[in-house]
């Protein structure tokens, strides 16, 4: 039969709300004590007043249990509580020490009923055998106690340990995961501005091919004017002005081409460390009195294989960007040294391939860039400087002529503390090249062979011609391929060279040249372009069996030029059959011209 245990009853001597904590007990006052004392006293020490203290003393001489709040070193003397709560105030804590107390109440209960060495405990507890015997049974209960709040604290112990280990893993978890979302986001933004890179180039190299036609026109004929006026003629300066425009056009050809990656390049074994030396001179003409240049060269540095010219352009173009960053002086570091680099070391927009690399670092002290700023850096025509100022293509020609000598370059930077711009270049294992050296310019050579001139640009062929016979040769002169085939056919005396362009309609001048060269054995072959998408180089580097006139040209190059192939061995028809593509019909482009 179960037997309804009253409820325990407690006296709060406290202003402190501690009903949620003595949920299920029964509250008193201290006028209702006096009829039966209460199994709890609950004392807040810092609250506590001379009444309260002296009401729970009595209590507890009668029997109940006593519960303090505070710090227990505060107590008033005489005063020995059986647990202790400090502040500030926890209510579970308050809760745990209630219910211990009350299962001692519930033991001493059960005592009182069910053992006659307890009976009349209220008056036996003056008999010290008596309170001893009930303060073993108390010392049991106490080590029961204990040793069950010692198991459930290493359970709760183990439970934190394992509920840390968790948090733990789903941190590194989570950590690993943001790196990876991060590494990608990175990857994909390289591959954007990668993209973007290379159609602009794409479209700079297409344009600056169409505009070396014209340059060439212009420039040629400039020449040619002035070669037919007199020193004191008032038309000799308007023709110079003229052509000092078109070499400053063709400037700007050279550095769209060179970020297309369409120049063509005569790569040489280099010491670095004896290029940067090498331009000292020029490069402090170029700065100004208040900049001071520093240069810091490793020895044993390793070699690059890259166009001499082209690496001395990257320093001036990085030396200048360094000089225009600081209007008020400041500080110029050219250092040079070998660079390992792993994988995943890299950095930039295009990261190189992990190798040996030579490393030409240019940093100054200057106002430096936002990632604003540093994301169109190598854009062409992009400037940060006032309009008339620069033309935007000085950090786009160095971007071009770097990746297509298989370097990589980046730039480290931000605002107000100066900007560090690095060139890794592939390392070789070959000695320097020798340094050779050019005589002085001779006259035009002359000549009397045929020549079949090929040019599907109106005024770059007529210019052309017009050179070649003034200089006695007899020439051809055909507006595309298949012009230039039914010429062959019509003409019965011999054709000693082919001077033809590269990129033509309908049929390549390559192409060409195969068939005519099969047609005709002897014909030796001259090729102009001022493009290097051709079929006749390879990233920009002229095969060696190939003769090859950039545009655009001065009249003095192409007379060289011509004389030098004529005065070469004859070219061997290749074998095989003709590369022309089948079903590529050889439609007349225009009536054939003879001289």
């Amino acid at each position: 039969m179960r037997v309804d245990r009253p409820r325990p009853r407690v006296l709060v001597l406290s202003r402190r709300d501690l009903r949620p904590a003595l949920e299920g007990w029964e509250f008193v006052t201290s006028k209702e004590v006096t009829e039966a004392e209460p199994d709890l006293v609950v004392l807040d020490i810092p609250e506590a007043g001379a009444g309260e203290i002296s009401v729970a003393l009595s209590l507890c001489a009668a029997g109940s249990f006593l519960m303090t709040i505070g710090p227990e070193d505060q107590a008033p003397a005489g005063l020995h509580s059986d647990a202790n709560v400090p502040l500030p105030l926890d209510m579970n804590a308050i809760r745990a020490q209630c219910e211990q107390l009350l299962r001692l109440r519930q033991f001493e209960q059960a005592a009182i009923r069910n053992s006659s060495i307890v009976a009349g405990l209220r008056g036996a507890r003056k008999n010290r055998n008596t309170l001893d015997a009930i303060a073993g049974h108390y010392a049991a209960l106490f080590q029961d106690i204990r040793r069950a709040a010692h198991d459930r604290e290493e359970m709760l112990r183990a439970a934190l340990e394992r509920e840390r280990g968790l948090r733990t893993g789903l941190k590194a978890e989570l950590e690993l995961r943001l790196e990876r979302e991060e590494e990608l986001r990175r990857k994909n933004d390289q591959l954007l501005q990668s993209q973007k890179l290379e159609a602009i180039g794409q479209l700079a190299g297409g344009v600056a091919h169409d505009f070396n036609n014209l340059l060439t026109a212009i420039l040629g004929y400039s020449d040619v004017v002035l070669g037919r006026l007199s020193a004191d003629d008032p038309a000799r300066s308007d023709i110079e002005e003229i052509k000092k425009a078109g070499k400053r056009a063709s400037e700007v050809t050279r550095g769209l081409l060179a970020f297309g990656r369409k120049q063509i390049l005569s790569p040489e074994v280099l010491d670095l460390n004896a290029v940067v030396a090498d331009m000292g001179k020029l490069l402090r003409r170029l700065i100004t009195e208040a900049i001071e240049i520093v240069t810091v060269s490793r020895p044993g540095l390793g070699r690059v294989k890259a166009d001499r010219v082209q690496m001395e352009q990257v320093i001036v173009n990085l030396v200048i960007n360094a000089r225009d960053a600081m209007p008020k002086g400041g500080k110029i570091t050219i250092e040079t040294a070998n660079a390992d680099i792993e994988e995943g070391s890299a950095r930039g927009v295009e990261p190189p391939r992990p190798g040996l690399y030579v490393l030409l670092s240019v940093s100054d002290t200057g106002i430096g860039m936002d990632k604003e700023v540093i994301a169109h850096l190598f854009e062409p025509f992009f400037t940060t400087k006032e309009p008339g100022k620069g033309t935007g293509l000085g950090l786009a020609t160095t971007y071009g002529i770097v990746k297509q000598s298989g370097g990589h370059i980046w730039v480290d930077s931000e605002p107000g503390r100066g900007s560090t711009f690095k060139v890794h270049l592939p390392r070789v294992a070959e000695a320097p090249d020798a340094n050779g050296t050019t005589g002085p310019a001779a006259a035009p050579p002359r000549g009397s062979e045929t020549v079949l001139v090929v040019e599907d640009e109106d005024a770059v062929r007529k210019l052309t011609c017009g050179l070649l016979r003034a200089w006695g040769y007899r020439v051809l002169e055909a507006d595309g391929g298949a012009c230039a085939l039914r010429l062959c056919e019509q003409h019965g005396e011999p054709i000693h060279l082919l001077l033809t362009d590269v990129v033509m309609p309908r049929m390549s001048g390559t192409e060409l040249a195969d068939v005519l060269v099969r047609k005709r054995p002897g014909l030796r072959v001259l090729y102009c372009s001022g493009y290097t998408a051709d079929v006749i180089v390879d990233h920009g580097i002229i095969h060696p069996a190939v003769a090859f006139l950039h545009k655009p040209f001065a009249p003095d190059a192409l007379a060289g030029k011509v004389r030098q192939v004529l005065d070469m061995p004859a070219l061997d028809p290749p074998p095989g059959p003709t590369p022309l593509t089948p079903g590529r019909p050889a439609e007349p482009d225009g009536p054939p011209r003879g001289p």
